[in-house]
């Protein structure tokens, strides 16, 4: 399983989670290969209360064509909550390029966005 965690302690470097009293939230990717496929979803890590909107993007291509889709919505969190975002599953050949992006804001200020990235841009 391949994982992208941002760590706190760099959301807290960053200027728009300076602004903010304090940092909500983690984001997080999980990208699973099954029969295939793969498996993906975002999940945010909560660290305190409050509310924050979550966008999960994915761009993917390959000999079967283009997909660009997103996910997402409002998710309240709790220090220690760990919420599913959103998920999909996507079919995955041995020439699959893959970008994965999920993005946190606190009202209109980003708070966090981790990507991955999988095969070599064309």
């Amino acid at each position: 399983m391949l994982r992208a965690l941002l760590l706190g302690a760099l959301v807290a470097l960053s200027p728009a989670a300076q602004a903010q009293d304090t940092v909500l939230a983690l984001p997080e990717i999980d990208i699973e290969p099954q029969d295939g496929m793969l498996s993906i979803s975002g999940r945010v890590t909560g660290l305190a209360e409050g509310t924050v909107t979550a966008r999960l993007a994915i761009a993917k291509s390959g000999a079967g064509g283009t997909v660009n889709t997103s996910q997402g919505g409002e998710i309240a969190v709790s220090a220690g909550s760990s919420d599913i975002v959103a998920s999909t599953r996507l079919s995955a050949g041995p020439d699959v390029t893959l970008e994965v992006t999920l993005t946190l804001w606190d009202g209109e200020v980003s708070i966090g966005s981790t990507t991955v990235t999988l095969g070599q841009a064309k």
